[in-house]
């Protein structure tokens, strides 16, 4: 089953029909709701920015360097 997201314009006023398939969404680059964690990590030789190596089986920028987590929000999220 595909992922639902609800759609947005860019003062994020929901727009009809309110929710579609998250690949959809980006296809027509609607706005939509995302999520960002960035962690950081303090040690005595100086802070880190923690980040994590994507899969090289992710459709969107495989194999690169990506922030701690993120993600869409789903649908009602």
């Amino acid at each position: 089953m595909a992922e639902r997201v609800d759609i947005f314009d860019a003062d994020m006023n929901p727009v009809a029909p309110y929710q579609m398939e998250r690949e959809e969404a980006r296809r027509h680059k609607h706005w939509r709701q995302t999520f960002d964690c960035w962690v950081l990590r303090r040690a005595a030789d100086g802070d880190r920015i923690v980040v994590q190596l994507r899969s090289k089986e992710k459709a969107h920028h495989p194999g690169t360097f990506d922030i701690s987590a993120a993600g869409a929000m789903l649908a009602g999220e």
